[in-house]
Parts: C-alpha cells; structure tokens; sequence
C-alpha cells in the first residue's frame, strides 16, 4: 500500500478505534485525508470483528455514501486491499444500494 500522511493515519487509527460512527456533521470539518482514513479505519475493525473482507467493502460504500466522499478515490482504497471480494461488494453496493448477498434472502 501506498505511503500515508499524517490525516489520514490518524483518521485510520480513531476509525479503527470507534465505538460508533462519527455523525456526518462532526465529520465535516475533518482534512478529507482524515475521513478516507477514519472510512477505512473504521471498516478494518469492521472486517476483523465479522472475519469478513467482503462486509468491510459494503461498510466502506455505505460511508463513502454518507460522508460524500469521492467514490474513485474511495475505490481505489478497496482496490489496494487487493481482496476481490472486498472490491465486488463495494462495487455492488455503490452502484445498486444493496449488499451482495441481500436477494439469498428473499422467499422464492
């Protein structure tokens, strides 16, 4: 992975840290280096508590979403991860709103 700056370390290190989210008005006044970092950081603990790569992808789409973040610069994020499965979620949820696995439960 590429070299970060300081924002964006500190982001990905109170993210990682997060008990629950920073609302999207706190959010705001952040360096857009934090915010990336925080999304990130907050979707590794994520990834970590549920063993689960492809759910970190959804959670980085949904605060790529809420926090208006760039989606290319967010992408690319997934993409360095270098996970596929990580990538298809993201994919699916920024481009239909659902999660990858959200039709395995519908009734037939």
């Amino acid at each position: 992975m590429k070299e970060r700056n300081e924002f964006y370390n500190k982001g990905h290190d109170a993210g990682y840290k997060a008990d629950e989210l920073i609302n999207e008005v706190d959010m705001m006044p952040y360096q857009p280096e934090y915010q990336i970092g925080y999304v990130v950081g907050y979707a590794d603990q994520v990834g970590v508590a549920n063993a689960d790569q492809g759910y970190a992808g959804t959670v980085i789409a949904e605060l790529t979403k809420k926090y208006d973040l760039p989606e290319k610069i967010m992408r690319q994020e997934v993409k360095d991860y270098k996970d596929d499965e990580m990538l298809r979620a993201f994919d699916i949820k920024m481009e239909t709103g659902e999660d990858e696995f959200d039709e395995s439960f519908e009734d037939d």
